[in-house]
């Protein structure tokens, strides 16, 4: 399954993306992350197991790995999503 994560806050220009990627390939999660027109970061994550996908989400909000990022996440929603791939402006495996 594909799971969308919309991140919220100050998440452009802050190294966001790559800062999702070193969180999914810790966690053996396999996603893509991309800045939309809006000012937030859509991520798609590809997992068998939703709680997994909200594990992801929760380690992007509390920074569980202790990493470099500059950003700001006020808001996260997750949901599942209809996409088929990972296609993103920052992928990772």
């Amino acid at each position: 399954m594909i799971f969308e994560i919309i991140l919220k806050g100050n998440v452009q220009k802050v190294g966001c993306r790559y800062y999702c990627g070193k969180v999914g390939a810790a966690m053996k999660i396999p996603g893509s992350a991309s800045n939309l027109l809006n000012g937030s970061v859509r991520v798609l994550v590809k997992t068998d197991c939703r709680e997994s996908a909200f594990a992801f989400a929760d380690a992007l909000r509390i920074n569980k790995y202790h990493l470099q990022f500059f950003g700001i996440i006020n808001s996260i929603e997750v949901t599942e999503s209809n996409e088929t791939s990972l296609q993103g402006d920052y992928t990772w495996k």
